[in-house]
């Protein structure tokens, strides 16, 4: 069965998961590193002479996949496949029954019998339930352990029933290095893909991991650069404050009431970093107490002033923020307006020892200040901390970990003003930017220059392979422009439609020249009860014009549908359909596009404002952009 699966098949069906599961976390911080400091492709860092040598030498490390493998895999699934679902057993019939039926456990599960014949069929696709980032819950680690297992049992009973393997994989280790000796002179997105399959091939051997991660460090840089100004953060966070509370503490034996009356200004303050991301919030004030104490017969009549400055450091991690261990200093200064005591003869015993003690009390009192100040910044800064993160993960993280795509490849830095933050978002299957990123704008509130390698990866970990209806693309549309335009809007008086995704580059751009060029990429479109199974390019052409709010994207003519591979003389339903596309994607691909400033969404990002375009880019395959905070 595997032996007749064409190769090409295969890697298209199986190399969609984002990162490679066994990569090395330290080479790959390693890599990240080496691909800042390197220089562009063809210079002597980014390609040094023995790199052919020794692809040529990775030969000698094959190693061929027996049954004994296989049998390992099986036995690693089968186990991921028990523990998964004992778990799901806890949480009663009801539900075990509903997560079985969906991941198809009928299906899959004979497959990992001992000596039985491996169902690709039935595993790839309890693989890509398993990889839906629509789902709820399969962000839960036996899920991702079943998943994980699943592919190797695939990856292994392919690779042990492939005939001549050993020269399929010579033969992939040639033209790996007749591509990259190429991509240095020709670095085209078409090539980028034909290397990432070979390596993603390799990968899967498990025979040449180091020479796999050595190829994709020299070849593969960053493709998205953010920088955040610490005014951008301090007008987010940054606020007066005033608070008014009671006090109640017991002092050498004194019980005291009073009121605190608390103002000052927290504000944002980055550290600079070459290796982190770390700005503290400082909250500088002063409070003023008003207190009545009681000690035996004694009654003392104090006001206090007390500075106070505290620290909350904060860490922006790939995981989100993190909060890292505070500290506050006080000092308290005491003034004794009146002692009274009854009887009254004892009064000025009292005040002696009031006075007497009033250094030892400040000390305390400034220790007592320093532990409020602490915990009334926790509770106001926690809660956003974690709502924030909250945010963070439901949109971003919790999608990509159900896929298998978190992003590991990601560095933090930071000056005395500004954060920075370069990531390479590529999966075992694809590559990273061929050109080093143009130079970010330090005076900028808010930067960023993205590669058309990050939208293409991206476009694939999001809906590649996946199949929406009109109803999902209205959803998705709605939630990125905020509206649905009138041709995608779903009534009664309009055909249901459907397009599925290309696995691989479901959506392309191409930064060239102060053009942008859309590519959206579909292997089936469906409209009423007709099927199209031909694949099919919907692009459009836009160049940027600086306006005094922003920029607008114009488009350059009319959206064009394209079937790839189709002969040039089309039929009558072809024809139907490419118009019935157009129409539908002039909607989405609309003739102007105009940018009026960034507008942050959310609750928690009201207080930036709208973000005004400084400069815009688009050349050598970079989007460069950066604004600036209206005041």
């Amino acid at each position: 069965m595997f032996a007749m699966l064409p190769l090409a098949q295969y890697l298209a069906r199986h190399s969609h998961r984002l990162f490679c599961r066994r990569l090395n976390g330290l080479a790959v911080a390693f890599g990240l590193a080496l691909s800042l400091i390197a220089g562009p492709p063809g210079s002597a860092a980014a390609e040094p002479a023995d790199l052919a040598a020794k692809i040529e030498a990775a030969k000698s490390q094959f190693r061929p996949i027996t049954e004994d493998d296989l049998k390992a895999a099986k036995n690693n699934a089968r186990a991921a496949a028990d523990r998964l679902s004992r778990w799901l057993d806890t949480a009663g019939p009801e539900q075990a029954s509903a997560w079985r039926e969906y991941l198809g456990y009928e299906a899959f599960k004979p497959s990992l019998a001992p000596g039985a014949d491996v169902d690709v069929a039935a595993l790839t696709a309890a693989g890509d339930r398993l990889s839906d980032p629509t789902i709820t819950g399969l962000e839960k680690r036996r899920f991702i352990a079943l998943r994980e297992a699943l592919d190797d049992v695939v990856d292994t009973a392919f690779f042990s029933a492939v005939e001549g393997l050993q020269a399929q994989f010579e033969s992939q280790l040639d033209g790996l290095a007749a591509d990259v000796a190429r991509y240095r002179d020709e670095p085209t997105d078409a090539l980028a893909v034909q290397i990432g399959q070979r390596l993603d091939y390799l990968a899967r051997t498990d025979a040449v991991d180091p020479l796999v991660e050595e190829v994709r460090m020299r070849i593969s840089r960053p493709n998205l650069l953010v920088h955040i100004s610490e005014n951008l953060i301090d007008a987010r966070i940054g606020r007066p404050v005033h608070r008014v509370g009671p006090i109640h503490m017991c002092i050498l034996g004194t019980d005291i009431h009073g009121t605190a009356t608390t103002t000052g200004l927290l504000r944002a303050d980055v550290r600079s970093s070459f290796s982190r991301a770390v700005f503290d919030l400082k909250m500088d004030g002063v409070s003023h107490t008003n207190n009545v104490g009681r000690n035996g017969p004694a009654t003392i009549y104090t006001t206090g002033v007390t500075d106070l400055h505290g620290v909350q450091p904060v860490e922006v991690t790939k995981d989100g923020l993190m909060l890292l261990g505070p500290y506050a200093s006080a000092r308290t200064r005491t003034s004794i307006n009146r002692v009274t005591t009854h009887p009254r003869f004892l009064q000025r015993i009292a005040s002696r020892q009031a006075a007497k003690k009033k250094g030892q009390a400040e000390v305390i009192a400034s220790r007592r200040a320093e532990d409020r100040l602490l915990r009334q910044m926790a509770e106001g800064v926690t809660p956003e901390i974690a709502e924030a993160n909250a945010r963070f993960q439901e949109k971003f993280l919790v999608p990509l970990k159900r896929r298998g795509a978190e992003i590991r490849q990601v560095a933090f830095s930071a000056t005395d003003d500004s954060l920075l933050i370069v990531a390479l978002h590529a999966e075992q299957s694809q590559l990273g930017a061929e050109s080093a990123a143009p130079p970010l704008p330090s005076a900028a509130d808010f930067a960023v220059c993205v590669h058309e390698s990050m939208v293409g990866n991206a476009s694939e970990t999001a809906v590649g392979g996946r199949k929406f209806t009109d109803v999902k693309m209205a959803e998705l549309v709605e939630r990125v422009r905020g509206e649905v335009p009138e041709e995608l809007q779903i009534r009664q008086d309009k055909d249901p439609w459907s397009i599925t995704f290309a696995r691989r580059r479901p959506v392309s751009v191409a930064f060239r020249d102060g053009e942008i060029r859309i590519a959206i990429t579909g292997t089936q479109f469906t409209r009423a009860d007709q099927t199209l199974d031909r694949p099919a390019e919907i692009s459009a052409v836009y160049t940027i014009e600086r306006t005094d709010k922003g920029a607008t994207l114009r488009r350059d003519g009319d959206v064009e549908v394209q079937f790839l591979g189709a002969p040039e003389r089309l039929g009558v339903r072809e024809i139907a359909f490419k118009t019935f596309l157009r129409n539908k994607f002039s909607a989405l691909l609309k003739e102007e596009i105009e940018g009026d400033g960034l507008k942050p969404k959310g609750e928690m990002l009201e207080k930036v404002g709208v973000l005004r375009l400084a400069e815009l880019s688009v050349e050598n395959g970079w989007l460069a952009g950066s604004w600036n905070r209206e005041q």
